[in-house]
């Protein structure tokens, strides 16, 4: 079973965006995407829903990595 962190990971490498680009979306720096998809953050709710808004993902996968990730 994946982790959150793969998750996010693997959600930034097929978006095919570089990281700068994919925090550039979110609105955040490019160290906390890098902090989230090694696992040393965790994203906040917030965090969450917009990656979920942006990217066309699924929140209950993106959470718990049950279903599809898109919708």
């Amino acid at each position: 079973m994946q982790t959150m962190a793969e998750r996010i990971s693997w959600v930034v490498q097929d978006s095919g965006l570089t990281k700068t680009a994919f925090s550039d979306r979110l609105n955040v720096s490019q160290a906390f995407i890098s902090q989230l998809c090694s696992g040393v953050k965790t994203p906040s709710d917030r965090t969450i829903a917009d990656i979920c808004r942006e990217f066309y993902v699924r929140e209950d996968w993106l959470r718990t990595g049950q279903g599809q990730p898109y919708s």
